[in-house]
C-alpha cells in the first residue's frame, strides 16, 4: 500500500491525488503513472535503458521523474516505486510509416541487460510440435494437416535461410512491445510509452511489429515501413535474411500446436483456428512484400554500382 504522503515527499509536487488507487496520480504538472518493481536489479536495468534508448532513438520516453534528492525511485514496503509521466494523445502511426519503421530499427539496436537470462528452449523441442498429427476427430482436422505440412516447409526454408546468416542466431533480447497504442503524441513529437517488463529476442520483435502493422493498417505502405526500418536497422545484409528467416518460420503455427497438444480442447479450436488462419494470411503478405522489397533493393544497388 502506498500513501499520498509519501509520494508528496519525495516528488516536486505540491497537489497529489489518487485517479487510481497504486496506479496513477493526478498532480499540479499532470497525470503520473506508478510503477511498482520487487527486482532492484531490473528496475536499474531499465533505468539504464530508457536513458539509452531515449539517446539513442531521439524520441521522448516515459523516463523516470526525478525525485526531489535527484533519485529515480523511492523505496516502499513491496520494494520500490517510480514515476512516469501519461500521454493521452495517440500519435498518428499509419500516417508515419517510414518514420515508425525507423523508429523500430532503432529500437531493437537498444538492448536490455539481464540479470538472469533465460534458458531457452532448443529448437528441436520448438519445432517438434510441427511434426505431431492431429487426431482424426478434431474440428477441422483436414485443413489443420493441410497446415501442419506446410508449417513443415515453412521451418525447413527458414532453417535455410538462418544457416547462411553468419551472426550469432541469439540476437539481443528488449523489451517486448505490446501495441502501436504505445506511440503517444506531445508537441507534435513522438513520445514513446513503455509496458511492462517482457523481454524477447530483437528480430521476434521486429516480426510481430510487422505483423501488427498489417493487422491494423493493412499492407499497401509496407514497402515504406522497411524503408524506414533499413535506415536504421539495414537490411540489405545478413539483416534482412535474418529477418526474412523468421518471419518464414511458422510461430503462429508453432504457438496453436503448442496450445492444442498441451489442453486437447476441442471446444476452443474453431475461436483459435480462426485466430491462426488470420494470422497465417498475414505472415504470408508480409514474406511476399518483404521478399520483393529485398529484390527492388538489390537490383537498385547492382544499378547504382553500373551507373
Amino acid at each position: 500500500m502506498i500513501e499520498l504522503h509519501h509520494i508528496e515527499s519525495h516528488f516536486p509536487f505540491q497537489q497529489v491525488e489518487w485517479l487510481e488507487k497504486n496506479k496513477f496520480i493526478n498532480t499540479e504538472r499532470g497525470i503520473k503513472a506508478l510503477h511498482l518493481w520487487t527486482d532492484e536489479e531490473q528496475m536499474k536495468h531499465h533505468m539504464q535503458w530508457r536513458d539509452r534508448f531515449a539517446e539513442h532513438a531521439g524520441v521522448l520516453t516515459d523516463r523516470m521523474i526525478q525525485t526531489v534528492n535527484g533519485d529515480k525511485a523511492i523505496p516502499i514496503e513491496a520494494g520500490w516505486m517510480t514515476l512516469h509521466d501519461v500521454v493521452d494523445s495517440s500519435f498518428p502511426v499509419s500516417d508515419y510509416p517510414e518514420e515508425m519503421g525507423q523508429f523500430l530499427g532503432n529500437y531493437v539496436l537498444v538492448p536490455i541487460e539481464e540479470t538472469d537470462p533465460p534458458v531457452n528452449q532448443s529448437k528441436e523441442r520448438i519445432s517438434a510440435f510441427i511434426d505431431v498429427p492431429f487426431p482424426s476427430s478434431t474440428p477441422r482436422f483436414r485443413v489443420l494437416e493441410k497446415m501442419r505440412k506446410e508449417a513443415r516447409q515453412r521451418e525447413k526454408k527458414a532453417d535455410g535461410l538462418a544457416r547462411s546468416v553468419e551472426v550469432d542466431g541469439q540476437m539481443q533480447r528488449v523489451l517486448a512491445i505490446e501495441s502501436f497504442s504505445q506511440a503517444k503524441e506531445i508537441d507534435g513529437q513522438l513520445f514513446w510509452e513503455n509496458k511492462g517488463t517482457e523481454l524477447k529476442p530483437s528480430v521476434d520483435v521486429l516480426c510481430s511489429c510487422l505483423r501488427k502493422w498489417v493487422e491494423n493498417y493493412g499492407e499497401d505502405r509496407l514497402d515504406l515501413v522497411f524503408n524506414g526500418l533499413n535506415e536504421s536497422f539495414p537490411l540489405k545484409n545478413e539483416n534482412g535474411l535474418l529477418l526474412l528467416s523468421r518471419l518464414v518460420y511458422p510461430t503462429e503455427y508453432v504457438e496453436f500446436a503448442s496450445w492444442f497438444n498441451k489442453t486437447r480442447n476441442d471446444d476452443e479450436v474453431e475461436k483459435r483456428y480462426v485466430a491462426l488462419s488470420n494470422q497465417w494470411d498475414v505472415s504470408k503478405k508480409i514474406v511476399a512484400k518483404f521478399v520483393h522489397w529485398l529484390e527492388e533493393a538489390k537490383e537498385k544497388v547492382h544499378y547504382e554500382q553500373i551507373n
